[in-house]
């Protein structure tokens, strides 16, 4: 689909479509005006009320962002989340109680960070939450908590299928679970169901619509996963226990 520009900043995708005038407007143009809890989007010209274009027309994907979409992390807000977050990692690694529960804090806080990071760029705002973010709309919907929920199934599914159907077939389970991460993850972002996360129709639609650049979004999921796992086991034999 060709993207619309805003009609007096050419070079701007429009954000916003007035019917009475037949305008595109982008976030400079638009006027707002406040009314009780409630926020209108007006036109600078006519003042009528604005409808929102498809937030695909602001939104660059990530495969057209290449190599600019790997420096998303390289901020100061980012990289104190990664250090702390990985100074601690390295508590989980006794098996202990408290180890495990220490691992359960790091990923709730983590999927805080990763959701409110997937509302803002699915918006349009490209800047990484601050330090002492608060994501009203991550919090009010515990997506946090529900992913966590959607893991613990996954795993439950997958030791099932080792159990009763064997050791190839419970890693061939694995690998599809693998592959539906990140649509679970898409599809519990849009629905706030887990149900709908774990509903072999609703994934296979985000896979299906997606289409190749959901195979490159995987890719680097692996890569991003794997190379934890790497960086762990070089560094674990420095560690002292």
């Amino acid at each position: 689909m060709a993207k619309i520009y805003c009609k007096y900043h050419p070079k701007l995708p429009a954000m916003k479509h007035c019917p009475e005038c037949q305008i595109d407007l982008c976030s400079r143009c638009i006027k707002t005006e406040v009314v009780g809890p409630n926020k209108h989007y007006l036109c600078p010209v006519c003042k009528s009320e604005l409808t929102s274009l498809d937030k695909s027309n602001v939104i660059t994907p990530f495969w057209e962002r290449f190599p600019k979409f790997f420096t998303y992390p390289f901020n100061l807000d980012s990289m104190v989340y990664i250090l702390v977050f990985s100074m601690l990692s390295f508590v989980t690694m006794v098996p202990t109680l408290y180890a495990q529960i220490v691992y359960l804090v790091i990923m709730y806080a983590l999927l805080r960070y990763g959701y409110a990071v997937l509302i803002l760029t699915s918006s349009g705002n490209l800047s990484p939450p601050r330090v002492g973010f608060n994501s009203d709309s991550v919090m009010k919907n515990h997506l946090p908590i529900k992913q966590l929920v959607v893991f613990i199934l996954m795993g439950i599914a997958n030791g099932l299928a080792y159990s009763f159907l064997g050791d190839v077939a419970g890693v061939i389970f694995g690998l599809l679970l693998m592959f539906v991460v990140p649509a679970s993850m898409m599809v519990l972002a849009l629905n706030n169901s887990i149900m709908d996360a774990i509903s072999p129709r609703h994934l296979l639609f985000i896979v299906a619509n997606t289409g190749a650049h959901y195979l490159a979004l995987l890719g680097f999921l692996i890569l991003l996963t794997g190379g934890m796992g790497s960086v762990l086991a070089l560094t674990i034999e420095a560690v002292p226990f």
